[in-house]
Parts: structure tokens; C-alpha cells; sequence
């Protein structure tokens, strides 16, 4: 069973997300809540192995558990695969486990002596949260004071977890191990395996630190002040540089990232890059002998926005409402608003319409005169 399934989360959570994903299922599924013990064996198993360093890179690189099945607990490999065989891929892959070295050894990605702010390399990934946003948030703009806490690398240890540390005994530093497995008569393949006294460190833990208590990190509050801009526009992000929370694989932390998204409202106003669009309904004399109307919940006009409907308007006809659009982001300028009129008839014009047919037909065919 893969361990991280197990808890639910991904590979690259880091320590704070699997022990609130452990506490989380564990109130869920522990015997004593009525949960099903075997499930509960299955996240505490789970929850050892991932909450250490050492098992959990040993488990990334193998796949097995160190002490179950044949992996080893200290040091060497008794016997048995400690991956698939399968996932070589043929005979070069094998070829080059044994004489090339493997992925995550002192030369990889995950390898290397000394303590862990020397192997840190790259940029952790970005954080990303959607806000939704009204209309009228994305017309006259926005500031949200974004509060969360956050864990910084402890300053006094660079989070290590502990000062004065010297090269472990067993690797000599190297943080990995050399072990062997017999793949067939006569014919041994060489790996490595982090060390398991040193749990791939390479060094030998002085005292812990005094500021973090070995914890390699402290906790601190901070505040983000979220500006949206008249006129930005959904799908928009905003990029905070650095300020997600420190992460042991990585030298740099993460970025936030805002989202702008857009909420449901039940509004007749709907935009379209810097223009609003509405529809208004209106009687046949009406648009026939034109009218003034007002469209309400228009995010620049609380009174409304007005529309001048001209003589001889027919249904469909789209009106231009001049600088009642969009703000224009970086300039004073506005859209426009296009209304689409949608013309009905009555049943008081209905009925004069029927009774009155021939005289309006003798008054629209001769142009009133």
C-alpha cells in the first residue's frame, strides 16, 4: 500500500501537512472513536515512516519500508529487492545501477554529505489560492489583509536542528551507503541507501538548537496586502516573491499566488474586457415612441444606469452607453455599455393593435400626413 495514499496527500508534502493529515485521520479512525483498527494500523505505519527523514527518503528510493520485507533497518541489505525489478528498464538500467551509480546517491538530486541547509537546491513550488471577486471588487478595486502563519528557517542553526555537528561515523560524511543485492548466480548489484545511522544526513548531531529546540524551524505570523486594481480581470494572478513557508528540500521558499476569480451574482450585468453588457425589456410604444429607462445594480452608477431608448427602436437593437463600461486599468478612461432591447407586446397592445389595425396600417403607409 502506498504510504502516502494512506494519509491522502502528495509526495512533496512537507512535515507540518503529514502530521495534520495524521491527526486528522486519526481522530477519524482510531479503535477508541469506533474507526477500524486495521485502517488505523495502516495510517500509523503510514505516519512512522513519513514523519522521519531518513525512513522516508529510504521509502522514496526503494519503495520498501527499512526493517520490513527484507530492507534493511542499519545498513546492509540481506537479501531481496529493494524496489521493483521491473522499473529498471531492461538490462541498461540495470548495467548502470551497478556500475553509474543510482538516482539520489552523494552525486543526485537527494544526495550529498553534510546538513541538510547544504543540499537544499532550487525554489520550492508556488502556493495557489483563487479569490472570488464581484463585479463590482474588479470596478472600483480592492485591498484584502491576508493574515496566515508560516515556518521560517530557525536563523540560529539554519535549520538544521542542531549546532556543531561532525561527519557520521558510518558514511564518513557521505549521508548514502553502498548495498548489495544478489540479482542471479554469482552476480551481486550495487545500490544506495541512505544511511541509516545518520539517517542520510552524512553528519553526527551536536546538541540541539537552543532557539528552535530542534525543530529546524520557527513559526512566525505574516501579513499580505492583497491591492486589486480597478479593472483587472479574472484568470489575473498576483505574485507574492518568497513568502510561502520554508521546506528542508529546497533553498528557496515558495511563492503565493492569488488567483482572481469571479462570484456568483445575480446581476443583469455582465463584462466582457472593458465593456458591460445588460438587456432591457420594453413595451412596443415604447421603443416605437421612444422612453427613458433605468438598469439597476450597475457597479459605477448606485442610482442606476441610465438608457435612452430612441423613437423607432426595434427588438434586438443594441444601445451604446458611453463610458459605462469597464475602468480601463492604468488610465482614467472607460468602456462602454451595450444594452440589447428586447421588445414585448402587452395585452392592452395586443387588443388595441387588433382593433385598430386598419388605421395603423393607413397611418404608418402614408408616413402620418
Amino acid at each position: 500500500m502506498d504510504l502516502y495514499n494512506a494519509l491522502g496527500i502528495e509526495k512533496s508534502a512537507d512535515s507540518r501537512e503529514i502530521k495534520k493529515a495524521y491527526f486528522n485521520l486519526a481522530k477519524t479512525h482510531h479503535p477508541d472513536k469506533g474507526g477500524d483498527a486495521e485502517r488505523f494500523k495502516q495510517i500509523q505505519r503510514a505516519y512512522d515512516v513519513l514523519s522521519d527523514d531518513g525512513k522516508r527518503s529510504f521509502y522514496d528510493q526503494t519503495g520498501q519500508v527499512p526493517g520490513e520485507n527484507g530492507a534493511p533497518s542499519e545498513g546492509g541489505m540481506p537479501g531481496g529487492f529493494p524496489f521493483d525489478i521491473g522499473g529498471l528498464g531492461g538490462l541498461g538500467g540495470l548495467f548502470g545501477g551497478m556500475f553509474g551509480g543510482m538516482p539520489g546517491g552523494p552525486f543526485g538530486p537527494r544526495g550529498g554529505g553534510g546538513p541538510p541547509s547544504s543540499r537544499r537546491r532550487g525554489k520550492a513550488p508556488p502556493k495557489v489560492h483563487e479569490l472570488s471577486l464581484s463585479l463590482a471588487d474588479f470596478y472600483k478595486g480592492k485591498m484584502l489583509k491576508v493574515n496566515f502563519e508560516r515556518q521560517r528557517f530557525c536563523k540560529s542553526c539554519r535549520g538544521d536542528g542542531y549546532t556543531n555537528a561532525s561527519p557520521c561515523d558510518q558514511c564518513g560524511g557521505a549521508g548514502m551507503t553502498m548495498i548489495g543485492i544478489q540479482v542471479g548466480p554469482g552476480m551481486m548489484m550495487q545500490t544506495q541507501a541512505p544511511c541509516a545511522h545518520c539517517k542520510g544526513s552524512g553528519r553526527k548531531p551536536g546538541p540541539s538548537c537552543t532557539s528552535c529546540n530542534g525543530r529546524c524551524f520557527t513559526n512566525e505570523e505574516n501579513v499580505l496586502n492583497v491591492v486589486i486594481e480597478p479593472g483587472m480581470k479574472v484568470g489575473e494572478k498576483l505574485v507574492f516573491t518568497g513568502e510561502c513557508s520554508d521546506h528542508q528540500d529546497f533553498a528557496e521558499a515558495g511563492d503565493v499566488q492569488f488567483q482572481l476569480g469571479e462570484a456568483e451574482e445575480e446581476i443583469p450585468w455582465k463584462r466582457d474586457g472593458t465593456t458591460l453588457k445588460s438587456s432591457l425589456s420594453l413595451t412596443l410604444i415604447d421603443s416605437l415612441l421612444g422612453s427613458t429607462h433605468t438598469i439597476s445594480n450597475h457597479p459605477g452608477f448606485p442610482d442606476g444606469c441610465v438608457v435612452i431608448v430612441p423613437p423607432g427602436s426595434l427588438h434586438g437593437h443594441v444601445i451604446t452607453v458611453k463610458d459605462a463600461g469597464m475602468p480601463i486599468r492604468g488610465t482614467n478612461r472607460k468602456g462602454d455599455a451595450l444594452i440589447t432591447l428586447q421588445v414585448r407586446l402587452d395585452t392592452v397592445e395586443a387588443a388595441a393593435i387588433q382593433k385598430h389595425k386598419e388605421l395603423l396600417r393607413s397611418i404608418l403607409k402614408s408616413g402620418g400626413t
